[in-house]
């Protein structure tokens, strides 16, 4: 998990971004796993319809996946 600062309108806040790459405060607060799921099946539910709609294939995108992982540091 890392903690980033994260702008959010006029204040700086710092954020956490799990795995999942959803932010969530990086004060201790206690987020519900179930919250969490229903978040990340949202997330995919909605990156799954936007490509189904520009026409990406899942070949594409691992193929795309795999390009970007061998250039980053």
């Amino acid at each position: 998990m890392k903690t980033l600062g994260q702008v959010s309108g006029r204040k700086r806040q710092r954020v956490q971004v799990v795995r999942s790459g959803l932010a969530f405060p990086a004060k201790k607060v206690a987020v519900a796993d179930k919250f969490k799921k229903a978040m990340y099946n949202r997330m995919v539910d909605r990156v799954q319809k936007i490509l189904r709609e520009a026409g990406v294939t899942e070949e594409e995108v691992l193929a795309d996946f795999e390009a970007h992982r061998k250039t980053r540091c």
